[in-house]
């Protein structure tokens, strides 16, 4: 962890002073049960419930998560810290179990015996004998390898940018008004021709064809005419000039 990222975290911190509002007061009442319960589930019988609490506390007051996913990057810290601590305490259990163990034989071959003198044969009948040291001092450092990456995760989750906020939805909009129908046409046209004009009804349609219809069966009902001819003259030009001629002699 490098130096700014604890600058960041110390003033992330430093932020909020813990719940105000009645609401934020309940909620972190609730998380107070939630950490009790989660103590329940991580906890032997012999270890002190309210110390694991002041913990988490501690570290809620401190990072101030805001999210679902902070609180569990949170809560990850808490447990391998909480882990890492018990480590430690195995460490000196194993340790001491095993002074105690060779204290007869300390005192029959040694009238004089510094503490760390002590401390080193009990480590070193470990280390030849026993792995409960080394397999300790694995845990011990699984458990810091994860508390430092829940706390990575929790800084490059902060340092991320956030997702934009959606727009606020829409009222819907009234559906527009139709327009109004126009008005049929009163008089019949070639509308195919003129597109201007409005198409006549289907009942006006049907009223031109039985007029047309009509008017052809009239006129196959008349009787065929002969076509006109030239009128011959009542008397020929011939006997119209013979006449005139003998009506002179005559005279």
């Amino acid at each position: 962890m490098t130096d700014k990222q604890r600058e960041a975290s110390r003033e992330n911190g430093a932020k909020s002073n813990g719940p105000k509002t009645e609401e934020g007061k309940a909620r972190s009442s609730r998380n107070s049960l939630k950490h009790g319960a989660t103590a329940k589930r991580v906890l032997l019988n012999t270890e002190d419930v309210d110390l694991f609490i002041n913990l988490v506390e501690g570290y809620y007051d401190y990072f101030q998560p805001v999210a679902q996913p902070e609180c569990d990057m949170v809560e990850e810290m808490v447990l391998s810290k909480w882990r890492q601590r018990r480590d430690w305490s195995n460490e000196v259990m194993l340790l001491e179990v095993e002074m105690d163990e060779q204290t007869p034989k300390i005192e029959k071959e040694y009238k004089q015996i510094s503490h760390a003198y002590r401390l080193a044969l009990a480590f070193k009948n470990l280390a030849d004998k026993s792995k409960a040291l080394q397999l300790n001092m694995r845990y011990e450092t699984a458990h810091r390898r994860a508390y430092y990456r829940a706390l990575t995760g929790l800084l490059q989750l902060r340092s991320a940018p956030k997702p934009p906020a959606e727009p606020p939805a829409e009222a819907p909009q009234p559906a527009p008004e139709a327009p109004p129908s126009p008005m049929p046409p009163t008089q019949t046209g070639n509308f195919e021709t003129n597109p201007g004009t409005a198409q006549p009804s289907a009942a006006q349609q049907a009223k031109d064809a039985l007029t047309a219809l009509a008017r052809t069966a009239a006129a196959l009902r008349k009787p065929p005419t002969a076509p006109n001819r030239p009128q011959q003259p009542a008397t020929h030009p011939v006997w119209t000039q013979n006449n005139a001629v003998w009506n002179h002699a005559t005279a």
